[in-house]
């Protein structure tokens, strides 16, 4: 059984990541979380995190490359899952009307780096490519900018060529998703 972290005392709700260290502190809190800790929370992203997830992502953005892998370096395969999860809970941008977190969705992807296994990244790129143009952005666009902030080679490639795929190959169909209410009640469905 999972233990029950702490979260609010991991996690202020004020954000906490200016610089390098903080930006490297976060990440050390969230190593420490696991899959378990969110047993019977609910399928929404943790509330409690995802300021500091947000403040993740705008940092990572604004970072020259020789010091992005100094981040990505310290996410581990056990805490992957929160940066795969907050890119799908964004995918579902449709709900807030903001295309900007469509490419928060992305720049988490990037940041998790394909780290546990880059075909979990993949699995969430069909929901962001979906949402962006129900937004009014390009995903070409969107995609090839993550692309660029990705330190994974294999991620990168797969960010560049996912939105150029076929549709019937790119669609949220093709890996068993579904769509399901519109506006604030908007979500992705995973089909078994």
């Amino acid at each position: 059984m999972g233990r029950d972290v702490s979260r609010s005392t991991l996690f202020p709700l004020r954000c906490i990541v200016p610089d390098i260290r903080s930006a490297l502190e976060t990440i050390a809190k969230l190593s420490i979380l696991k899959v378990g800790d969110f047993r019977g929370k609910g399928q929404r992203f943790p509330d409690e995190l995802t300021p500091n997830m947000h403040a993740l992502t705008q940092y990572f953005q604004t970072m020259d490359s020789n010091s992005r892998p100094s981040i990505t370096s310290q996410i581990k395969p056990n805490s992957s899952f929160v940066f795969l999860w907050y890119a799908k809970e964004k995918s579902e941008a449709v709900r807030e009307n903001d295309p900007k977190l469509i490419f928060e969705g992305l720049v988490a992807l990037a940041l998790e780096n394909g780290t546990f296994d880059v075909r979990e990244s993949i699995i969430i790129m069909p929901l962001l490519s979906n949402s962006s143009p129900k937004l009014g952005t390009d995903s070409m666009d969107l995609f090839r900018r993550a692309a660029n902030l990705a330190q994974s080679k294999a991620l990168a490639e797969e960010l560049v060529r996912f939105p150029a795929r076929r549709e019937e190959s790119k669609s949220i169909r093709a890996f068993n998703f579904s769509e399901s209410g519109s506006g604030k009640e908007f979500t992705y469905i995973g089909r078994s």
